[in-house]
């Protein structure tokens, strides 16, 4: 399972702004890392520590000369970047709005939605049934009420007979 971490960097891009914080290889700050688009393994990511800000001098893209060789296309998007004049931090913005500000609101929703859509749910989780039944439902529909047969299944001993005479403890 892809930790919340991992996720939230791969629904952000990071604006250039003095570009001390940005990483050139790993951070997505075109349509996609460099690393990904270049298909990079993973065990070199870790060694791939240039910043941005070690391709401007004075103002303007210096890029490297085996990167225009390699990919014209990606250096010409580089090149059309425009560069802040000011020192400017950069920032990291969230894809999943509008204004690229991540609030709680929308990074809640944007997880919350990962959950399946089942058509039981509301009517097992309503405001009128009581939460322990709504559990207790919830279990059964999944098979998961702890029953004799569901304990042994997951490893548990269970008591509930004798094992000489097979009659109920």
């Amino acid at each position: 399972m892809k930790s919340h971490i991992n996720t939230i960097y791969d629904h952000s891009t990071s604006s250039i702004g003095n570009s001390n914080n940005v990483f050139f290889w790993t951070d997505n700050w075109l349509d996609k890392a460099i690393s990904e688009h270049w298909q990079i393994p993973h065990t070199l990511k870790a060694s791939l520590t240039m910043h941005v800000a070690e391709c401007i001098v004075n103002g303007a893209w210096c890029l490297l000369k085996f990167l225009t060789a390699r990919d014209s296309v990606l250096a010409s998007k580089i090149l059309k970047i425009t560069l802040p004049v000011s020192d400017v931090p950069d920032s990291l913005n969230w894809k999943l709005t509008t204004d690229g500000i991540m609030t709680s609101k929308s990074s809640y929703t944007f997880l919350a939605s990962d959950g399946q859509n089942v058509p039981w749910f509301k009517n097992v989780w309503n405001s009128y049934t009581p939460p322990t039944r709504a559990f207790i439902s919830r279990r059964f529909i999944h098979n998961r009420l702890p029953t004799d047969d569901n304990l042994r299944k997951r490893g548990c001993y269970v008591v509930s007979m004798c094992c000489f005479c097979n009659k109920a403890a």
